[in-house]
């Protein structure tokens, strides 16, 4: 995420019908569930991917491809002949380029089972695993403790959500703590952002108090965003919350990094920002989606500003640098 450098592609199956055109895996997978058919065509999606690693590094491109392995499918008895016959077919591409994707909910079926193919795979042919939809199971801890996963793939409903709901991202923060005790690569869906770029300069020199001060920023920025976004669309329906930050207050004294005094400046104008935002989503309501009077909009505009110059850099007090570099020590 802090380079943009692509890594791997994803191997996605549709049936191409010659009468009914494009039809996606949902539409016709679910048939097939726990068939000899499932077996045949995830043996055939196997060989294209490897097929398709090959042509690209022939042309001078390294990437990875990941495959959706079935749990019927990786529990046959010639999977691993099969994948093992694939490699040596297509020779060129080192196996560790080839990743077997495994929905965390078919682990359910049979951990001990799945966790044996999973290591003989790594082991023997040297493809790496990956465990996908990481968190949706009622079992993630016991799969992250017990199968031998080179990749953790945490499930979009935890990540989409992490600016507007506390608890999904201290979930997220909890599975990457867990996957790093447990050597296990993590990967999150993205959208490619140019300015990660510019902040993997930065990143490295940053202090853990800068970096929870852009985090911040960012959470209120997306909030007020939304507010603002929502409220000039001219909808009735809405309903303001607190921002991310109302909840982190009792976190970020804990942890010291900034002053009390400079927190409390900071609470008190995240406050008189949601007052403000409660003020504007009435109006709206009691005008019925009509636009609202640019006063009420230029005063929310106006305290989103001073948060926002109290959250820069040149405010945080100097006493809690010092803070950190101690604590550093």
């Amino acid at each position: 995420m802090r380079s943009g450098q692509i890594l791997g592609a994803e191997a996605l199956i549709r049936w191409i019908h010659p009468e009914k055109g494009l039809i996606p895996p949902l539409d016709f997978l679910p048939s097939i569930e726990g068939t000899e058919l499932e077996i045949q065509i995830g043996d055939w999606v196997n060989n294209q991917a490897l097929e398709q690693i090959e042509t690209w590094e022939d042309q001078g491109v390294h990437l990875e491809i990941s495959v959706n392995i079935a749990s019927h499918h990786l529990q046959s008895e010639s999977f691993v002949e099969q994948l093992t016959a694939a490699l040596e077919i297509h020779s060129k591409v080192k196996s560790q380029q080839l990743q077997l994707e495994v929905l965390e909910s078919s682990a359910l079926s049979d951990l001990s089972i799945i966790s044996d193919i999973i290591e003989q795979c790594q082991s023997e042919l040297g493809v790496s695993v990956a465990l996908d939809d990481f968190g949706t199971g009622y079992s993630a801890l016991t799969h992250i403790r017990d199968l031998s996963a080179n990749v953790i793939k945490i499930d979009r409903t935890f990540v989409r959500d992490i600016l507007i709901d506390p608890s999904d991202y201290s979930i997220i923060e909890g599975i990457i703590s867990l996957a790093h005790a447990f050597n296990h690569k993590i990967i999150e869906d993205y959208s490619p952002n140019p300015e990660w770029l510019q902040y993997a300069e930065l990143a490295e020199s940053l202090s853990l108090q800068d970096k929870r001060r852009m985090l911040i920023q960012l959470t209120i920025k997306h909030w007020y965003s939304n507010i603002l976004f929502l409220t000039e669309s001219g909808l009735t329906d809405l309903k303001v919350t607190r921002c991310h930050l109302s909840i982190w207050f009792d976190r970020l004294r804990n942890e010291k990094l900034f002053t009390e005094s400079w927190l409390d400046e900071v609470k008190q104008h995240h406050d008189a920002l949601f007052s403000l935002a409660r003020e504007l989503v009435k109006t709206t309501q009691n005008q019925q989606g009509i636009s609202h009077s640019p006063s009420s909009v230029d005063q929310f505009k106006a305290a989103y500003h001073d948060l926002n110059q109290l959250l820069s850099p040149e405010t945080v007090p100097v006493e809690s640098k010092i803070i950190t570099a101690t604590a550093n020590k």
